[in-house]
């Protein structure tokens, strides 16, 4: 449905990886909105189960986003310095 998972596979020297990631939660986030909107307000349950849905999707972008820029972080870290435990 998405595509979080491609996020780790682009090269980390390209740096294209956060960007990449922050266009897909971007995306889903507008997605998310176009779809609330376009449902009927008045529906029961009152929110419906594809929001649901999207919420958990975006919140696995959310943490493949945050993942991404740690291991950015770690990987453009200098080579004197540790890497913490």
């Amino acid at each position: 449905m998405t595509f979080t998972a491609d996020v780790f596979l682009l090269p980390t020297e390209s740096g294209e990886r956060v960007s990449f990631s922050i266009t897909v939660l971007l995306a889903m986030a507008v997605f998310m909105t176009i779809v609330t909107d376009s449902l009927p307000s008045n529906s029961e349950p009152n929110v419906p189960r594809l929001c649901y849905l999207l919420s958990i999707d975006l919140g696995i972008n959310a943490l493949v986003t945050v993942c991404a820029i740690l291991g950015m972080h770690l990987y453009h870290k200098p080579d004197h310095q540790e890497v913490p435990q």
